[in-house]
């Protein structure tokens, strides 16, 4: 007997011993025993009784251990408890940064804000889409003149439901795309014959962009989305960019529909 009918016979004897009342137990004949081909399993232990009663062992343990929903008609192959969602999304994002601006420049202080949008269109769970944000930096000293940081690109990624009611889903990404960092001091110290103003760049960035991320999000209504995300900033390239490898997290508001 091989291994997989060996392990249904021990499901099937356990399941009798406990479950199958004993009037029925009673006129099982093991003589009965059939071994069939199933569509869910490639050894599957059929077990019929004179009367007519069969248990599907490989279902029960499909149902009990796997998850799998295996009420079905008889024509079609039993399906996952929950598939992923389509539809089109979009919203505004707002995400904080653990980058300190004191560490581009000790004259900075306070806190980037990044503030972007995000389109996704989601096809039975697999995300396309686009995003991008535009970091700002409040309370800029007055001797600069240009602060500013930001990136986008084309997000890919998956939406994973945990029921059948989809409501609240569990969505890993990755953002590819490009980002810049630009920093650009007055020099009111030094003017030119003609009076005009002296402006140092004092730091440009240009640089390919890896951020893999992961949020969860509820939808609220039929046309509401609210997810809070944590994602990491993988900057490429550029001259210096490993001080703006860091960690983002934020909230999306998104307002769509669902195909399905």
């Amino acid at each position: 007997m091989t291994t997989p009918r060996l392990t249904s016979l021990l499901a099937l004897l356990f399941l009798a011993l406990f479950t199958v009342p004993r009037t029925a137990y009673a006129q099982i004949d093991t003589t009965d025993l059939l071994f069939t081909q199933d569509s869910l399993t490639s050894d599957t232990l059929i077990f019929t009784s004179p009367n007519g009663l069969q248990v599907d062992t490989a279902r029960i343990i499909d149902s009990l251990i796997f998850g799998i929903d295996t009420s079905y008609d008889g024509n079609e192959p039993a399906l996952p408890l929950a598939a992923g969602r389509s539809g089109l999304w979009l919203g505004p994002t707002v995400e904080f940064t653990s980058l300190d601006p004191h560490t581009l420049d000790p004259q900075l202080g306070g806190t980037i804000v990044l503030i972007g949008a995000q389109g996704t269109l989601l096809w039975d769970g697999y995300v396309v889409g686009g995003a991008g944000v535009s970091g700002r930096l409040y309370d800029l000293p007055s001797n600069y003149d240009e602060f500013s940081f930001g990136y986008g690109g084309i997000l890919l990624g998956y939406d994973w439901s945990p029921g059948k009611q989809r409501a609240v889903s569990l969505r890993p990404t990755a953002l590819v795309g490009f980002g810049g960092l630009s920093m650009i001091k007055k020099r009111p110290e030094f003017s030119d014959s003609t009076g005009h103003e002296i402006l140092e760049r004092y730091r440009g960035e240009n640089f390919l962009v890896l951020r893999p991320g992961l949020s969860i999000g509820a939808q609220t209504t039929d046309w509401l989305e609210v997810r809070g995300t944590v994602d990491y900033l993988l900057p490429i390239g550029g001259e210096n960019v490993g001080d703006l490898r860091k960690l983002t997290y934020g909230l999306q508001i998104l307002l769509g529909i669902n195909f399905q």
